[in-house]
C-alpha cells in the first residue's frame, strides 16, 4: 500500500529530526503545520504515532521544547480522537487520555485546554453534572460544550457529531 502525503512527509520529518537534520522546534512546528492545514486534520492519525515513538519522545526529554513537543501531541491525540469519533468509533478514550496528560505536562497556561479534553470526555461518559461544571470553567470551545450540554439533556446520550456540527458562538477572552 502507497503512503499518503502526510505519511510520506511525516515519515521523512521524523527521519530528519531523529538523524540530527532538523531542530526540535522545526519539528515540532511542521508537525502543527500539517495538523492545521488539512481541516480534516488527517495527518494526526500518524503524528500521534510519531510524536509517541520512545526515540522521539526521548529527544524532548528535559530540552526547552519539552512543553511544545506536550502541547503538540496533545493536539495530535485529540485530532485523532475526533477522526475516530466522526468515523463512528466510541472506544476514543485512550486518545483522549493521552491528550490530557499531555496538556496537563504543559501546566495551567493550558487549563482551558485541559477543561476542554475533560469536557469532552464526561460528555463521551454521558455525565451532564461534570460537563455543566466544566462549561463553566471555560473560556475557549464555551458554546461547543453547551452545545455538548443541551445535546445531552435533549437526548439522554452523546451523539458527538450532531452536538459538534450545530451552531455555535466565536470564543469570547
Amino acid at each position: 500500500m502507497q503512503p499518503t502525503g502526510f505519511e510520506s512527509e511525516l515519515e521523512g520529518l521524523a527521519k530528519s529530526f531523529v538523524s540530527g537534520g532538523i531542530s526540535p522546534d522545526v519539528f515540532l512546528d511542521q508537525i502543527l503545520k500539517l495538523d492545521q492545514s488539512d481541516p480534516e486534520r488527517k495527518s494526526s492519525l500518524m503524528a500521534s504515532e510519531i510524536l509517541s515513538r520512545p526515540e522521539i519522545v526521548e529527544k524532548f526529554q528535559g530540552t526547552e521544547e519539552q512543553t511544545k513537543f506536550h502541547s503538540i501531541r496533545s493536539l495530535t491525540f485529540f485530532h485523532k480522537a475526533q477522526i475516530r469519533l466522526s468515523k463512528g468509533e466510541t472506544e476514543v478514550r485512550n486518545d483522549l487520555e493521552i491528550a490530557l496528560q499531555d496538556t496537563e505536562e504543559v501546566g495551567p497556561q493550558d487549563e482551558d485546554w485541559s477543561n476542554y479534553i475533560r469536557a469532552t470526555i464526561a460528555y463521551l461518559d454521558n455525565d451532564l453534572d461534570s460537563l455543566k461544571e466544566l462549561s463553566e470553567k471555560m473560556n475557549l470551545n464555551k458554546s461547543l460544550v453547551q452545545n455538548f450540554v443541551s445535546g445531552l439533556e435533549e437526548r439522554g446520550h452523546p451523539d458527538y457529531m450532531a452536538d459538534y456540527a450545530k451552531e455555535r458562538e466565536l470564543d469570547s477572552f
